[in-house]
């Protein structure tokens, strides 16, 4: 829910944690991450604060090189943590590097049967499989993936996937694509609104109304 956190809470010494969730909530996400960063150097040996400001950096900032950093960062005393190494792939994919990408996905595919990070990767996989050129096999696995997020009620998930599952359909220049954004948009209408995901959002609304 909405509340107010009094400043005194916030600016506790070494309350990085709470400062950065305090400013995605903001839609502050340069400060996240660098409370985010400030967290990882506090909390070295914690998955937390790599997961949470390279999902930050990425989804958020699209800060791709950045969000690479932090979870390489993270992965030295957490080398087989499955969600820095997603994150870290996700990153990849974004600034080209598919073939390191597609070999750290190797590290992490023999877990897809982890039911907690199923949904997670049958996404990134799809992801990947878009950019190395093959859009039926990426639309199948996000459909995979947006099952999943429906059967778990994982509202937030589903609006990622339904997100950039839209986006391969625009970079591909799929049939599908407008299909694909309306359905993007509809999904993440219906839920409450998410700060990092502001950006992707604006961008396909004003590729609706540029085509209308």
């Amino acid at each position: 829910g909405e509340f107010e956190i009094a400043d005194q809470y916030l600016n506790i010494e070494r309350g990085y944690e709470a400062r950065a969730y305090h400013a995605l909530s903001l839609g502050k996400l340069d400060t996240s991450i660098t409370e985010s960063w400030k967290w990882l150097k506090d909390e070295p040996y914690s998955s937390k604060p790599a997961i949470f400001g390279s999902y930050v950096a990425s989804v958020g900032n699209l800060d791709f090189d950045e969000a690479e950093r932090i979870a390489r960062a993270g992965l030295t005393a957490n080398p087989n943590d499955p969600i820095i190494q997603n994150n870290l792939v996700f990153s990849l994919i974004h600034t080209g590097q598919i073939d390191e990408a597609d070999r750290q996905f190797q590290k992490i595919k023999a877990q897809q049967d982890n039911p907690s990070i199923q949904l997670i990767l049958l996404a990134t996989e799809g992801l990947l499989s878009y950019r190395k050129g093959n859009p039926d096999k990426g639309r199948f696995l996000y459909q995979k993936s947006l099952d999943k997020a429906r059967q778990n009620n994982d509202h937030q998930a589903l609006i990622l996937a339904s997100i950039f599952l839209a986006n391969e359909e625009i970079l591909s220049q799929s049939s599908s694509a407008q299909k694909a954004i309306s359905n993007a948009i509809s999904i993440a209408r219906r839920h409450k609104p998410i700060p990092e995901l502001a950006q992707w959002l604006n961008d396909l609304e004003n590729l609706v109304n540029k085509n209308n």
